[in-house]
């Protein structure tokens, strides 16, 4: 499920940027971004991969918790008693701190394009950036969007395995969040974070590096077919 969950949330992602990013350069004419440009791309394309993905989210946790007691917990008949138990609304719990995350692809992404428009300055075209280069510089922006954003990660996770049927929508999650950042303290928020820095910011430094070269070879490969 974490892996359906790590694929679906990607896919939307660079799905959305993508798109975005080439209906911005339609609108100013140019493929070069300021960081608020770059900042609204990416916060669109975080809203709506965090929505979307929220409740295959809420399901890994819960699987990941059912597990612990019940090696043979399926996907299925825990779909059901959630919905018999919590209702419907219940997948979108943790959706506020969730859509509070987007924050952390926007840290990433402009600190990310921002050293690349310093890398281009030695560099003559995105082509001749290095593997190493690319991976250094994901590396960074995806450390510090993880610094930034860690605390709400775990709030959302203990939002999502709360399994009490909630009412109050948007007002008791807001409640809740408070509550929990007054009981975890500062050192509680950011319980784990050396293992979390260990995957995503690999992770993401290796999807940093595939994205960049694929897009450069299929560039490559529909300019030479629209002129040959």
């Amino acid at each position: 499920m974490a892996l359906i969950g790590t694929v679906a949330s990607y896919g939307i992602y660079f799905w959305w940027y993508r798109y975005l990013k080439n209906r911005m350069t339609a609108i100013v004419k140019r493929t070069q971004f300021s960081n608020g440009e770059i900042t609204v791309i990416t916060a669109l394309a975080g809203v709506m991969s965090s929505i979307c993905s929220n409740p295959i989210w809420m399901m890994n946790t819960r699987l990941a918790i059912k597990k612990k007691e019940d090696s043979k917990a399926g996907v299925f008949d825990l779909i059901r008693q959630i919905i018999d138990k919590e209702g419907i609304g219940a997948f979108f719990k943790g959706v506020i701190p969730n859509l509070i995350l987007v924050l952390n692809p926007i840290i990433n992404f402009v600190v990310y394009e921002h050293l690349k428009r310093i890398a281009l300055k030695s560099h003559k075209r995105e082509s001749d950036i290095s593997f190493g280069l690319i991976f250094l510089m994901s590396s960074v922006g995806k450390i510090l969007a993880t610094f930034a954003t860690y605390p709400i990660l775990t709030i959302r996770v203990r939002l999502q395995a709360d399994e009490k049927r909630t009412e109050g929508g948007i007002t008791y999650q807001a409640s809740k969040i408070a509550t929990q950042i007054k009981d975890l303290g500062l050192s509680g928020l950011y319980h784990g974070i050396e293992a979390k820095l260990l995957q995503t910011v690999l992770y993401n430094a290796f999807l940093m590096m595939t994205y960049e070269k694929l897009r450069t070879l299929i560039k490559i490969i529909v300019l030479r077919a629209l002129y040959s």
